[in-house]
């Protein structure tokens, strides 16, 4: 900007400068406050003829169908000195541009920038040197002086006129303007500056697609968030190992397995790999194989495991096994626990993804297994004469062959021949019962014991036998439910003492090296009753009414053949279950069963079972319970059976709507309008009472006798006798009239000194008890 110093009225030339070599004439764009200035002003300098307050601002500069712009320039039409970087330069007397600008550099790498500056006869330069920030009114710092790139940057004088900048190493910190620093002698000692702009970018591997199946077609490039400042050749690595491609693209036109693998790049010359990026290579299953374990001589009873083996990505999903064409089984593994003769065989497999399957070649399952099925035929087959001959010949099932037959007569320990077939001539010495004995080279081993069931308790002991002569002392292994046993001694005996439940199953025995397995015996350990206890159902609450059932439940060897329920100590039920269809408050209590065999029996812990019930056998008490005399008090008291018990009393007089109290018990004074009958209705969280005929019912009456009556009874002057009648009755639906009121079974009057007193016996259908006083007036 001309000049530097900027009043209103003054004519301003702002210049755009780059440090590239232009070819033709470019287009130049000129911005103020981001936004385009008009067409006009399309050349690298943009003139300001009597600029005013309005004019003042941000501008930058920028070449046509490029994108980069000049950092700004600020236009203060007040101020005096403005200077700003990028390429516009901001000084009357000397000039400052960058050689590049902006920088793409690669990480680690060592980026060069450069400055060329000239100034006037009149000038004498200072020094020059590089810094990282943009001062106007003072010396900005010196970047070889700065901690962080002391050891990593270095100036360079080109000429006399240039100035570079070395920096080492650079990372992503590193990011950001430079700034050239001019510091004449004169014009104040204020720095003329310019700037570079340095992006920093790492190198990455893009794969597309990003999902690969064998076939396809991949591309793998060598991306940079920015373009390099220099033409750059890349270099390639599979696995760490160098590949010859040095274009930034790696195309691989077919894909197989084999380019499968982890790529990362380079830039020629460079130290800086790029993070290494995996190709994943899907493919269907290759190389489909069946091994089996063991390897060697399988003999029937021994564990066999077949293994289906394949090359797949994805993993395989699916495993098929045929046995001669016929499905047999899935998964990766087949497994013969104890495996027969009838297994053998020609077996596959078939291995699926989601890319396709492939099936195995068969492999030839052979079970050894020694002689078994062994018969005897006789020749001639009809009658047979005295003195002709005989031909008696062994036949049998056997893998190897039968190598060695021998024949016996039963009850002879000695031979009397051998080979498949013994001849001999019939008499009457030579008459009898004849077997044979085949073998091959197979050891046969089995598993004895005294008795197969035992009771707990006993000692058991099982023995591993061999029909071959063993030439060493071998060392024997013992199995239970197929799995080998850990034991401190390796002998042909294995002692159970005490024998327990726990010691039940079965046992099979082998001799250490060899493959062959003896056939499982089992062992049955019988105990008495364990572990007997009740459940009852449902285990919640039991409301009267219900159904309710009680399981007795044990653990025993043989099964228990008798159970017995108690309750509160007596017999009441047999059978493992106890029902009861609709259970009563008096069926609550402690609950037991007792559970048999033929070895003991056991009887459970109680188990209480608790019935709920609402209120019932409700009853009213009076207190007092003798003479009640007209302005006393009288106490009803309310009790009642329930469970869980009453939570409220309600007191009501017959033929009232309302409540007269609550409360278990109920008082009041008695009276002529007091008398009545009345009853009270007790309420647990069940409800209420439920049967009517429950409910107790008292009568409190306060009567006049009548004059006739007294006459009748003295000779004495007649007195108004008044009484009172307590009352109880079981009937709800009593009605009081004066006729059910007046029933007397007997009638004595007394005399006292202040007045005559009546007592009377009532009787009725309903009633318990009746108390009768009479007070005079």
């Amino acid at each position: 900007m001309i000049p530097d110093r900027v009043f209103e009225g003054d004519e301003v030339t702002l210049k755009c400068i780059t440090s590239c070599h232009l070819t033709g004439t470019p287009t130049f764009t000129w911005y103020k406050h981001g936004r385009n200035l008009p067409y006009i002003h399309s050349f690298d300098m943009l003139r300001l003829s009597s600029v005013s307050q309005e004019d003042a601002g941000d501008y930058r500069c920028s070449i046509q169908e490029h994108s980069y712009r000049s950092p700004a320039m600020n236009l203060d039409v007040l101020s005096g000195d403005r200077r700003r970087s990028a390429g516009v330069v901001s000084q009357p007397c000397c000039s400052v541009y960058c050689t590049i600008s902006p920088i793409c550099a690669l990480k680690g790498s060592t980026v060069t920038m450069g400055c060329r500056y000239t100034y006037p006869y009149c000038y004498q330069v200072q020094r020059v040197f590089w810094s990282r920030e943009w001062i106007i009114d003072r010396e900005p710092s010196d970047l070889s002086l700065d901690p962080n790139y002391i050891h990593r940057c270095q100036y360079h004088r080109n000429s006399f006129y240039e100035y570079t900048l070395s920096l080492s190493d650079v990372t992503e910190h590193d990011q950001g303007f430079y700034y050239c620093t001019f510091i004449p002698m004169t014009g104040g000692n204020n720095p003329c500056q310019v700037g570079v702009e340095l992006f920093v970018s790492e190198l990455r591997v893009e794969i597309i697609p990003d999902r690969v199946v064998e076939g396809d077609e991949v591309t793998l490039t060598c991306k940079t968030t920015c373009s390099l400042s220099y033409m750059s050749t890349f270099t390639w690595y599979k696995q760490g190992s160098q590949l010859s491609q040095s274009s930034n693209l790696l195309h691989l036109p077919s894909v197989s397995q084999k380019d499968a693998g982890s790529y990362s790049c380079s830039v020629h010359g460079q130290y800086y790999h790029s993070p290494g990026v995996t190709l994943d290579v899907q493919y269907p299953p290759k190389s489909v194989s069946v091994s089996i374990n063991p390897s060697g001589e399988i003999v029937e009873g021994s564990s066999v495991i077949l293994i289906c083996n394949s090359n797949a990505y994805p993993p395989v999903h699916s495993y098929t096994w045929y046995r001669a064409g016929s499905s047999v089984g899935t998964g990766n593994t087949f497994v013969f626990i104890r495996i027969k003769s009838e297994d053998s065989g020609d077996y596959a497999c078939r291995a699926e993804n989601k890319h396709g399957e492939q099936s195995s070649s068969a492999v030839s399952l052979i079970v050894l297994y020694p002689p078994k099925s062994v018969s005897v035929s006789i020749s001639p087959s009809g009658e047979i004469v005295k003195e002709s001959s005989v031909t008696l010949t062994c036949s049998s099932d056997a893998n190897p062959p039968v190598h060695s037959y021998t024949w016996y007569k039963l009850n002879e320990s000695s031979p009397v021949g051998s080979g498949q077939s013994y001849s001999f001539t019939l008499s009457s010495s030579s008459s009898g019962w004849f077997y044979c004995e085949a073998k091959n080279k197979l050891r046969k081993l089995q598993v004895e014991m005294i008795s197969d069931r035992v009771v707990e308790g006993d000692k058991v002991t099982l023995t591993c036998r061999t029909t071959c002569r063993l030439s060493d002392t071998p060392k024997f292994n013992w199995y239970k439910q197929g799995h080998q046993l850990t034991l401190f001694y390796s002998f042909d005996r294995l002692v159970l003492q005490p024998v327990s439940q726990r010691d039940a199953g079965s046992y099979s025995c082998s001799i250490n090296g060899q493959g062959y397995q003896s056939p499982e015996v089992t062992l049955d350990v019988q105990y008495p009753p364990k572990s007997v206890s009740v459940s009852i159902s449902p285990y919640d609450e039991i409301v009267e009414g219900s159904s309710v059932t009680l399981n007795c439940s044990s653990d025993a060897n043989p099964p228990i053949h008798s159970y017995i329920w108690y309750k509160d100590g007596s017999s009441v039920e047999t059978g493992d279950t106890f029902i009861i269809i609709k259970v009563r408050s008096e069926d609550s209590g402690d609950y037991t069963c007792k559970a048999e065999n033929k070895h003991g029996q056991q009887s459970s812990t109680a188990m209480s079972l608790n019935v709920l019930y609402p209120p019932k056998n409700i009853s009213v008490s009076i207190s007092p319970s003798d003479e009640i005399v007209k302005g006393s008090s009288v106490n009803l008291t309310c009790s009642s059976d329930a469970n869980p018990p009453v939570h409220n009393y309600t007191w009501y007089k017959v033929d009232e709507i309302s409540p007269v109290g609550s409360g278990q018990s109920y008082s009041f004074t008695l009276s002529s309008s007091s008398s009545g009958w009345f009853y009270c209705e007790a309420q647990n969280k069940l409800g209420t009472v439920v049967n009517q005929d429950d409910v107790q019912y008292a009568s409190i009456q306060h009567r006049t006798a009548g004059k006739s009556v007294i006459q009748a009874l003295s000779s004495e002057t007649a007195e108004e006798v008044q009484y009172a009648t307590v009352q109880h009755r079981c009937d709800r639906a009593v009605k009081q009239t004066q006729e059910a009121d007046d029933l007397y079974a007997n009638v004595r009057l007394k005399h006292s000194a202040t007045a005559y007193r009546l007592e009377k016996l009532r009787v009725g259908r309903f009633f318990d008890h009746i108390s009768i006083n009479k007070t005079s007036l």
